[in-house]
């Protein structure tokens, strides 16, 4: 018996040990990420700066918290800068500039943690240029922008701009949070959004316009142009211009869409039982034409209503 209950105390306490061990390892790999831990962290330089005209191309941000706040320039030169005051050389924000990319770093910045809500950046960005922000969650905010590609990659964040004209594309990442555009024009926007709310004024695409989400609202005032993809949001408010085809697929919430400006449609709407297209039921499928029915917009509806109404 004292055999077994010898054995007994030794396995509990290699048990013991190996969970202490494992808690170590665990708080060691969260401690904070220092300046030196990415990558050519020697090249970069701390503090503000203003980059001569025509020596960016390209701006590419790894963040992580707090606020970036975008700022269209007086003229070409590109201007790095941090509201706040009395930040230590190890708090201020990192930039290199890599042939024609600058590269901007948070890590460094408030010791390389996410506890530094206050934490905003300023880039006053000419017209032109390519810009790529990652980041963990804070927010963003960006004016009226001609640019020739964007791309935001958030974890979380409030995603707020003005009216954003873009040569190439536009891809737009956020896994909570609210996303807010007044005005987009560009050859091709991709969304990918999980939570939140998605609010878009006007959108013009000469391409596509594809827009995903797990369970996120979305209110589009006006969409014009190519193909548009919609999937997965949970109630949909969309207003149609001139546009080739669209697609909704979503599991729940009510769909709106308003047909503007005499533009036609043709809308093919495939539900479960129990919905109703204008507050008539509908046994699977139902059909309405607005105008000369030159869009084709088909909606596939778990459940949910539709409506439809011209303008």
């Amino acid at each position: 018996m004292k055999k077994a209950l010898k054995i007994i105390l030794i396995l509990a306490i290699v048990a013991a040990v190996g969970f202490l061990g494992l808690v170590a390892i665990y708080f060691i790999q969260k401690k904070p990420v220092y300046y030196t831990s990415y990558e050519n962290a020697g090249r970069y330089t701390a503090g503000s700066t203003t980059l001569e005209a025509g020596a960016v191309d390209e701006i590419d941000i790894s963040w992580l918290s707090g606020t970036v706040r975008f700022r269209k320039a007086a003229g070409s030169a590109v201007t790095v800068s941090e509201d706040g005051t009395g930040l230590t050389d190890r708090q201020q924000v990192r930039w290199w500039l890599d042939g024609r990319t600058l590269r901007i770093q948070y890590w460094a910045s408030g010791y390389g943690t996410d506890n530094d809500p206050d934490k905003t950046l300023v880039l006053e960005i000419p017209d032109g240029i390519s810009v790529s922000l990652e980041g963990k969650k804070g927010a963003v905010i960006l004016g009226d922008h001609d640019l020739k590609d964007l791309s935001l990659k958030m974890k979380t964040a409030d995603i707020t701009a003005g009216s954003l004209t873009l040569e190439n594309d536009l891809v737009l990442e956020n896994g909570g949070g609210e996303t807010d555009i007044r005005g987009l024009t560009a050859r091709n926007a991709r969304f990918n959004t999980l939570l939140g709310e998605v609010r878009i004024g006007t959108a013009s695409v000469e391409g596509s316009l594809e827009m995903k989400s797990g369970y996120a609202q979305l209110q589009v005032g006006t969409v014009r142009g190519g193909s548009v993809k919609i999937t997965g949001y949970r109630g949909i408010r969309l207003g149609l211009g001139k546009c080739e085809s669209v697609a909704l697929d979503t599991n729940t919430g009510d769909i709106a869409i308003t047909v503007r400006n005499g533009a036609g449609a043709t809308v093919d709407f495939d539900t479960g039982s129990g919905a109703r297209m204008n507050g008539k039921r509908v046994e699977y499928t139902a059909r309405t034409v607005i105008g000369d029915g030159s869009c084709s917009v088909k909606v596939d509806a778990d459940s949910g209503d539709l409506t439809v109404t011209a303008e």
